[in-house]
């Protein structure tokens, strides 16, 4: 049977003052369901989560054994798992079993991404700073001929561990399932998208990633949601026309400018080709030449003073 699931979204976000502030975000689900259908989530459902770019610090302390071993510091997530089983039986582990899933951040410099030091008050040397002692591929305080660095990369600088980022700030939310009433609380991540939230959501529905998510803003009905959704297609559109406007309005300038351009090119040849024209007639029929004014008065002069015209006058 084809039902229509909505499922709401609680948010309770903490602020400076540590006081809670909830909104509501749903998620509209269309998609087929089986009622009825029931699912269980535990811890062992963490162990799929390595393809994630975002832990919380709750995911990263469920695994917190030799035989699956996590720690987060310096905003990354580190699974030791095959450090643990390949130096098991080792005295140096066991500072990092004790720290197995939590946030050993104070062990290492943010700057440098290496161990800490201190200056020993007894020898005035610079040592590593091991608060829980010392623990693996860390040097020994004094000189020892039976340590051997050659072991490579230390392993807090080996980004082979690296399995995600920690999580800077998290959130819960509820997941309210209106058809069947199922409520789930979830800690997601702030960074994380709505697609990371339903991929955590397929612990407690299998169906999840087959159904129409929507987001709906803090405390609106189903017929607000939609009267938003029409306001939200009717500015596209009229954003998307005012976009086609502006496009036309610059073909039909450029248009413009290319037809004036063209206009002016047949009009500075057609100059051009008068002049030539008139070039080659003042060479053809030089006596039909326009005289100037100057030239006119001086051919005048010449005219009146010349000999022929001074005998007529004598006769």
């Amino acid at each position: 049977m084809l039902f229509i699931v909505a499922l709401f979204i609680e948010l309770s976000v903490a602020n400076s003052n540590g006081v809670l502030h909830k909104s509501f975000v749903d998620i509209v689900f269309l998609s087929f369901f089986s009622f009825g259908e029931s699912f269980e989530i535990n811890k062992f459902v963490f162990e799929e989560m390595v393809s994630r770019k975002y832990f919380t610090p709750r995911e990263v302390s469920f695994h917190n054994t030799e035989s699956d071993l996590w720690v987060s510091f310096l905003g990354k997530v580190h699974d030791l798992t095959k450090l643990c089983e390949r130096e098991k039986g080792n005295i140096l582990l066991k500072p990092i079993l004790q720290a197995g899933g939590t946030d050993i951040s104070h062990w290492f410099n943010p700057k440098t991404h290496d161990v800490r030091t201190y200056v020993d008050p007894e020898t005035n040397c610079v040592i590593p700073y091991c608060p829980n002692g010392r623990y693996l591929q860390i040097p020994p305080a004094y000189p020892d001929s039976k340590w051997a660095n050659n072991f490579g990369c230390p392993w807090w600088k080996d980004n082979k561990y690296v399995i995600g980022n920690l999580s800077q700030k998290t959130r819960f939310i509820k997941i309210v399932n209106t058809l069947t009433s199922q409520e789930h609380i979830l800690e997601v991540c702030s960074e994380e998208r709505l697609e990371a939230i339903l991929e955590r959501y397929l612990a407690y529905n299998a169906h999840a990633d087959s159904y129409t998510w929507k987001r709906r803003a803090a405390g609106q009905t189903g017929q607000e949601l939609q009267a938003r959704q029409e306001k939200s297609k009717a500015r596209q559109a009229k954003e998307l026309q005012a976009k086609q406007e502006e496009e036309l309005q610059a073909r039909q300038a450029e248009e413009l400018q290319a037809r004036q351009a063209k206009e002016l090119q047949a009009r500075l040849e057609l100059q051009a080709k008068a002049k030539r024209q008139k070039v080659v007639k003042q060479r053809a029929f030089p006596r039909d030449r326009e005289q100037s004014p100057q030239t006119a008065e001086s051919a005048k002069q010449r005219a009146h003073f010349s000999p022929r015209r001074q005998r007529a006058q004598i006769t």
